[in-house]
């Protein structure tokens, strides 16, 4: 359930991840990581093995830390924007 969860997250947020690297705030090996560790999750998702599930979620959770932070940046512009700080 929780590896679902992570990946339906994940790749909501792929389009602005493409737009990041558009704009050249993220990379495109940072962009490659994410897909790669989505893709690991995915299969590893289909297995039984827990730990290796785990093991995923925390690579995908590595891979998405910068996407995280510039998300979280571009949410707090928006809510600033036309406020006085």
């Amino acid at each position: 359930v929780e590896a679902d969860q992570v990946l339906l997250a994940t790749e909501k947020l792929l389009p602005e991840a493409e737009q990041f690297v558009r704009e050249g705030t993220l990379t495109e090996p940072e962009l490659v990581q994410i897909r790669a560790a989505v893709a690991a999750l995915r299969e590893a998702r289909g297995g039984s093995d827990h730990r290796a599930i785990r093991q995923r979620i925390e690579d995908l959770d590595q891979a998405t830390h910068r996407l995280a932070e510039l998300t979280m940046d571009q949410v707090v512009k928006q809510v600033l924007v036309g406020k006085e700080v």
